[in-house]
Parts: C-alpha cells; structure tokens; sequence
C-alpha cells in the first residue's frame, strides 16, 4: 500500500505542475489579445453627430511608418517644415502599452476602445469607425492611398497622390508610405541613411509644391508597423504646417488627439469611437467655429458613453448631457458664443466622468471578488508545503529562492526584461525567455540535484519515487515563487485588461512572470522524470544485487548449519 501511495503522489505533484503550466498559457492567451487592443464590441447607433464647421480647407495627411527622430533629422525639406509650422512627437500618454499606429491615428480610438465593431463603410481590416469614414459622412471628397489600400509600391502611391491634387484636389488625402527600410542611426554608414531618406524627403518635397499651404494643410506623422519598430519609446514625429495651424511646438501630443485634430480641421464631427481631444491651441479657430467644434464633440462623446455604458450594463447617462448639448447649439444659433462653449465643456466633462465613474466601479467590484481567490493562490501552497514531513523541505525552499534572486540580479546586471512591443513576435520573444529562463533555474536546479541525490546515495532506505518527488516538490515551489508577481497583478487587473490599462512596467511583470512559470513548469517537470527514468535501472540492479547476497548468505548459513 505504501508503494502505490508513493506513486500516486508522484503522479500528482506531476499533475500539479501540468495543470500549474495550463493555467499560466490560458492566462496568458488571455492577456495578450488584450494589451494589443482587442476589446469587448461597442455598438454606436448614432454615426451622425450634427453639422460640420464651415470651413474650406483642403487636408493632406502623410503617415510614414517607422520614421524616427534621428532619421527625420537627415530630411532638410521635413526639418525645414517643423519650424514653419507646429511640431511635437506621439506619445502613447496614458496607454503605454501601444505606440502609435495606422488604426489609433485614423479612428482616434486608444486601447480602451480599439476593436470595437461599427457599422462603416472603409474597405481596409480597420475594425472601428475612422476619419475617412467621418469625412464622407459629412460630405467631404476623401482620395486614400497607401498600402493600406492597395498593393502598390510607395512610388506609385505619392504618383496617384500627386495626380490627385494636380486634377481635382480632394478635401481629404491620405497617403500612408510604408516603412523606408532605414536601419537605426550608428548601425551603419551614413551613405545608408542618407539613401531611402534622401529619396522620402524628396517625395515629401514635390507634395509640397502641389499643396497651396494658403487653401489647405500638411501633417506629417510616423506610426509603427509590422516591418519594424522605432528605437525603444520612439519618439514618433509630428509635423502640421499650413492653413488655419500655427507654429511653435506642441511637445508630447497623446496619439488618440491626432483623429479629432484633423476633423477639426476639416470641420467634420469626429470619428465615432474617438476617445481623445482635439489641438485646440494649435489650431486657428475663432470663437464660433471652437464652440461648434465642441458641441460636435460632447455630442459625439455622448453617443460614445451611452454605447460604452449600455455594453458594461452600467446605468445610463443621464438626459442632462444631451439637454446641455440641444441648449448650446440654441445658444450658438442665437450668437450667444460663450454660452454654447460653456455648456458644451458641461456635457464633455459629465460624459468623460460617467465612463471613468463605471469603470472605477467595475474595476473595484472586480477586484472585491478577486481578491479571495488570489489569498487562496498564495496561501493554499504554503499550507501544502508545511503539511510535507521530508527532511529537505527548508533546503528545496531555500534552493527555489534562488531562482526569483538570480533572475532579478541578472536583470539588473545584464538590463534584460521584457518590452510589450516585443511580444508582437511570439516565438523570438519566448526564446529570449526560455534564454533568460534556463540562466535563473540552473543554479537552483543544480543545488537541488545535489541535495536530492546525496541524501538517495547517503539513505538505508533509497527510493526513486522519492528523489523524483523532491525533485518535483522542488519545482513546484520555483512556479509559485515565479507566479507571485502576476498573482498580484490578477488581483489589480485581472487575467484580462478593461478599460484602465495597467503601466507598461506592470503588464511586463505579469507577462514575464506568467511566461517564466510555464516555462519552469514544463522543463522542471520533464527533469523530474527524466532523473526517474534514469534512476530506475540502476535502482533496478542494485535491489537484484542485494537480493542476490542475501541468498548466498542464507545459502551459507543453512549449509553450515547442517555440518554443524
């Protein structure tokens, strides 16, 4: 009966550390569609949010992927732009899990409501509403081109932009280049740099004198793509020049105001999902054309509440946000400027504050019914652990803290860690990790194989199921020590994220610990067999050895009895 028992709890610290692997990848894959943007469907009914301004302003748009700092400083016609105009870089602002992007740029939505599904009428894979879309709406001629588009190469794309503005100038052109193929300054020669960058710059020239800056506008901006990232943070330029901007430095400028801005200066309501606010400060608006832009504004972010609410099932927005809205729009008929932009901020700020208001309501009702299910992670496996009665319990705890120790001076030692961007590539990331990984367990590891296997050489009584089970006694302790962090980050934010995005450094502790658990999980518990595997022949032929001798000695012992 012993026997079995000892397999039976072999077989279940095994078991343990499988089912200890699958709940760190289920949480994982639950976490990563999340911090790329995807999130619950918002359904927006009212796409029409009113009249536009009146204004006759022609808009070009120019995203480029992946243009840094550096290389925008080898561009004399771009350079030459920021100081003409307003100038800033993209930040991500308060989302610092994503960077700047063609589906954040054009539908002005950050990671909150990126992914929600609306009814629109673009061809391309954007899966919110958009400002060609807007636009269109509102009757304005959008020409777009780029590769979002079409398949062509950037040279056919600027010669269709160019053809465009020289026939029938449209009021909106977006053309979007792809990535220059320049590699980070100092990884090469100038000569290198100087090539994509002095044939884009020329590009951007010759757009340039067919754009009548007095009639209409440029806006120059950099956005991330899949053939490549930026430097670590960026920065990612901005660059507007042109009718109704003026000049001077805008600094940081968060990533979702880029939407709101170009419909500002359209005159055109902005996109449906947009979450962020317009460069008021860089744009030349009189008071009446600002007043209206913001009743067009709260009442898009009313629409947007309401949806954002009604799919949360969290009490609606109260019918004095749309009544502040009716009476600004009556007051900015009637000339009363002031009034309309007072109640116009009125009705922005309550449906701003009805949103947070649910979500830090939501998040705290989640986080009440997380919080005892991470207390009985943690507390559960130290409960098990002192219920074992094994002579190496303190020497294997002491073994796996080495782990979490080493990780943690290598990473201050060598500076690795984990960048949200990095995940983008799945399998080179989990290589990276399992590197990282391999460096932290082995120490641990090794100590551990060398207490186990002394006390199996130095014991009366030696047991391979025994060795084996500290061994995965042992690795069971290291997965919890490592899943510490993200149990914590469980009950802050959950296996998913909502509408609060954690820092940047906090999802990195949750993805790593989580990655770093599975890792250890899997390869500790195939050591834990293979060291079984191996030991069963030896243990197998030592036990026939002693079996052997005492038959000899019976042998003798009967035999000399008998001649006695």
């Amino acid at each position: 009966m012993a026997r079995w028992r000892g397999w039976f709890r072999l077989v279940a610290q095994s078991l343990a550390l499988i089912g200890l692997a699958m709940l760190c990848y289920g949480c994982i894959t639950r976490l990563l569609p999340t911090v790329f943007g995807q999130r619950p469907t918002v359904h927006v009914s009212d796409l029409h949010a009113g009249p536009g301004l009146a204004v006759e302003r022609r808009v070009v748009v120019l995203t480029v992927g992946n243009l840094s700092e550096d290389a925008l400083a080898l561009m004399p016609t771009l350079r030459a732009l920021r100081y003409q105009g307003a100038y800033g870089s993209l930040q991500p602002g308060a989302y610092a899990a994503t960077q700047p992007s063609w589906t954040t740029l054009v539908s002005g939505a950050g990671p909150a409501m990126n992914g929600s599904a609306l009814v629109a009428d673009w061809p391309g894979p954007l899966p919110a509403d958009d400002l060609v879309s807007a636009a269109r709406r509102a009757g304005r001629r959008v020409t777009v081109c780029g590769y979002g588009a079409s398949a062509l190469g950037d040279d056919a794309h600027v010669a269709q932009a160019l053809e465009a503005l020289a026939e029938d100038p449209p009021d909106l052109l977006w053309l979007q280049l792809a990535d220059p193929g320049v590699p980070p300054v100092g990884a090469g020669s100038r000569d290198v740099l100087l090539g994509p960058l002095t044939h884009l710059d020329a590009q951007i020239s010759a757009l340039l004198e067919a754009i009548d800056l007095e009639q209409g506008c440029l806006i120059v901006a950099s956005v991330t793509t899949p053939e490549g990232l930026v430097g670590d943070d960026g920065p990612f330029p901005l660059v507007l020049v042109g009718s109704g901007i003026y000049s001077g430095p805008l600094g940081a400028v968060e990533q979702t105001a880029f939407a709101p801005t170009v419909a500002a200066l359209l005159g055109v309501a902005p996109p449906a999902l947009c979450e962020g606010d317009a460069l008021l400060t860089a744009l030349t608006l009189d008071d009446a054309q600002r007043a209206a832009w913001l009743l067009l504004q709260a009442r898009q972010r009313a629409s947007l509440a309401e949806a954002w609410l009604a799919a949360r099932e969290a009490p609606a927005l109260g019918a004095q946000v749309s009544t502040d809205i009716e009476v600004g729009t009556a007051c900015l008929q009637a000339g009363n400027v002031p009034g309309a932009g007072q109640l116009a901020r009125f009705a922005l700020n309550a449906a701003r504050g009805a949103i947070d208001t649910a979500a830090e309501a939501r998040l705290a009702s989640d986080r009440l019914y997380r919080m005892p299910l991470a207390l009985l992670l943690v507390l559960l496996p130290l409960l098990w652990w002192a219920s074992r009665r094994i002579h190496l319990r303190w020497y294997l705890l002491a073994c796996a803290a080495t782990v979490p120790l080493v990780y943690y001076g290598l990473y201050q030692w060598l500076g690795f860690g984990c960048e949200l961007r990095a995940l983008a590539d799945v399998r080179s990331y989990v290589r990276s990790a399992a590197g990282h990984m391999s460096l932290a367990v082995a120490p641990g590891t090794l100590l551990a194989l060398t207490g186990c296997g002394s006390r199996f050489w130095l014991s009366k009584q030696r047991s391979v199921r025994t060795l084996s089970g500290d061994l995965l006694a042992y690795g069971l302790q290291v997965c919890y020590l490592i899943c510490l962090p993200a149990v914590v980050c469980f009950a802050a934010h959950g296996p998913a994220i909502g509408r609060h995005v954690p820092s940047a450094q906090a999802l990195c502790v949750h993805v790593t610990s989580l990655l770093h658990g599975l890792l250890a999980a899997i390869g500790l518990t195939v050591l834990s067999w293979l060291v079984l595997l191996l030991a069963l022949p030896a243990a197998a032929a030592r036990r026939q050895g002693t079996i052997e001798r005492l038959n000899v000695l019976e042998v003798s012992d009967a035999h000399r009895r008998y001649r006695q």
